[in-house]
This record gives C-alpha cells, sequence and structure tokens, in this order.
C-alpha cells in the first residue's frame, strides 16, 4: 500500500476536526478559545520497548493514545486532538486498518480528533510512534508538578502496579498465582486508561499533580524535585493502593516498574472531602499514602519511605528510566 493510499483511506476519515483540513494542508490551524490554555505533549513509542512485538494493532492503538491521555488527565486539561507520526516497516493492509479502527474508538471515547502528523516506511526496524496531544484547560489553572505545600496530604488513584505486572507476565519475567490477578495486569498493560475525569475534577483542589508512568519509586522523587520539598510516604498507605495477593517478587515489579497511568497528587488536609467528592465523580479510587513536609536545605529534596506495614517488602529504591 502507498503511503497517500494509506493517509487518504484510513487516516483521513479520523480528521474530523475542522482544524485539520481533512489533512489536505501540511499543518492545522488552531484557535484557542478566549481564557483557555493550550496543554501540548508528546509521547514516542517504539515496539519492543513500549508495547511488545507482534501486538495486536488494538493495543499499539492503546498503548500511543493511553499514555499521551494521560499527560492531559495531570494537568487537568480536557483533551482536544493530536498529531501521529509513524514509521512502519512493511505490514499488512489488515493491521493498519485495525489500528485506525481503534484510534477511531479512543477518538470517540476521549473527545479528540487527529490533526496531523506524517507517516515513514522503516525497513529495518519495528514500528516507530509519535504522537502529540493537544488539550485545553481554563487560564492559570493546569495542575503542575510544582505547587506541593508541607503539610499537604499525598495521593495517588486507582491500583497501582497493575501495568508493570501485566508486561512481566507477558514477557515471562514472572508468573503469577492469581488467575483473576493476573488477567487484570494483562488487560492494565493492554489498555491504559487514563484518569481525564479525575484530574478535571482536581482542578482547584489539588496543589500538585502527575501522572504515574514510570512507577511510584521513581514518580514520587520527580515530584518533590519539582516542588522543591520533601515526601514521607507510608508503606502501609501505598500497600492499599497495590493488588493483593502479591509475594515480594510482584511486590517489587509493582513499585518500581512503570505503566501506571495513574495519578499522583497533593491536597491540603482541608480539602480531603472535595478529593474524594472528585473520585466519586470520577468513579475512581484514591488512596492517602503520604504527607509532604518541609525540605531539608542541607539536601536535595527527598523521598522517606515509612516501612510501617508489616507485610511490605523493603521500600523501593527507585522507578524506570531509559538508559542512554
Amino acid at each position: 500500500m502507498q503511503e497517500f493510499e494509506l493517509i487518504h483511506r484510513y487516516l483521513k476519515p479520523l480528521a474530523t476536526d475542522a482544524a485539520a483540513a481533512g489533512l489536505m494542508d501540511d499543518a492545522a490551524l488552531l484557535n484557542v478559545p478566549s481564557g483557555k490554555e493550550l496543554v501540548i505533549t508528546k509521547d514516542v513509542l517504539v515496539e519492543g520497548v513500549h508495547f511488545l512485538p507482534g501486538c495486536l494493532p488494538e493495543v499499539a492503538a492503546a498503548r500511543v493514545m493511553g499514555s499521551n491521555l494521560s499527560d492531559i488527565a495531570a494537568m487537568g486539561a480536557v483533551p482536544y486532538g493530536y498529531f501521529l507520526g509513524a514509521a512502519l516497516p512493511k505490514i499488512k493492509e489488515s493491521w493498519v486498518q485495525s489500528f485506525c479502527g481503534a484510534l477511531g474508538d479512543w477518538q470517540s471515547a476521549y473527545g479528540v480528533a487527529l490533526l496531523g502528523g506524517d507517516t515513514v516506511q522503516a525497513s529495518g526496524v519495528g514500528m516507530i510512534f509519535s504522537c502529540t496531544i493537544l488539550g485545553l484547560v481554563d487560564a492559570g489553572c493546569a495542575l503542575r508538578r510544582i505547587g506541593a505545600q508541607a503539610g499537604d496530604d499525598v495521593y495517588v488513584s486507582g491500583q497501582l502496579g497493575l501495568g508493570a505486572l501485566g508486561l512481566a507476565v507477558q514477557q515471562k519475567r514472572i508468573a503469577l498465582d492469581d488467575a483473576m490477578l493476573q488477567a487484570a495486569a494483562i488487560a492494565r498493560f493492554n489498555q491504559p486508561e487514563p484518569r481525564i475525569t479525575l484530574g478535571r475534577a482536581l482542578v482547584g483542589v489539588a496543589s500538585s499533580c502527575m501522572d504515574i508512568s514510570d512507577g511510584i519509586a521513581g514518580d514520587v522523587q520527580q515530584l518533590a524535585r519539582a516542588s522543591a520539598v520533601d515526601l514521607e510516604i507510608s508503606m502501609a498507605g501505598l500497600l492499599q493502593a497495590l493488588p493483593g495477593g502479591m509475594d515480594d517478587a510482584a511486590q517489587k515489579i509493582a513499585l518500581q516498574g512503570g505503566d501506571d497511568y495513574e495519578l499522583l497528587f497533593t491536597a491540603a488536609p482541608e480539602k480531603r472531602d472535595m478529593v474524594q467528592a472528585a473520585a466519586d465523580k470520577a468513579e475512581c479510587a484514591v488512596a492517602l499514602i503520604g504527607k509532604v513536609t518541609p525540605p531539608n536545605h542541607a539536601e536535595k529534596p527527598a523521598v522517606r519511605w515509612l516501612n510501617d506495614a508489616p507485610d511490605a517488602t523493603k521500600p523501593p529504591e527507585g522507578g524506570f528510566e531509559h538508559d542512554f
């Protein structure tokens, strides 16, 4: 299949917003509404790193859209549209058709549209997708990693570690005895669930926010550094957000692996009822896992792990990072 045939047949139907001009031009024209700010984020996903080789096209689409939409959720924004760059080897047209069909399902679910992008043929390498997604938020209201204050509570949403466990199971790095847990873990890795509704509900409530994409152990460090504060994380509180029935090996993967796409956020203690109301609105559980403490200016912002749970593994050392 030729490039322009692919674009016309499978990508043009996804370009439903007027800004895309039916993909007839090399760029899109955006009109940002008055009183709004544009949120822009980009993720690059590589076959064999961010999604498994030979995975279903629906899984590849979910990984592309889920990771980017999670960044929009963490800013408290409403998704608007996206640009997609795709480097593809020789593949069957049926794969492209299913991939674009899955993108269409995500567009319908989250109210976004394809605005443009590029496609190239890449011989000798796996698939590579570069996705830039745009969101809109009221001016001055975006959630940021900066803003956590001493005395704030620290929260996480949803269940942590399922995505990392799902990847580990499919890579045969671990076997889970609990069949239901294993199925849930694989499903979460293959189909991330960005917390758009929760992020929107936390605007004006959370003092800082970020998504958990590289593992809770590393991302709490990122939040501490961004806000120039120290964090005190309770292992007992954190275990409330982990799936039950895990041994030490599974618990370590859950704490240090990536692919959660949940939200890590802080809020003042007097806003606990508002946090719960936001969670109820989003139909998403939240767990109180610690507190923000004043920084020790003699050292870099730090995370202190309180090993206050008798059945917890030792506190984690860090999250996922690419090694260059």
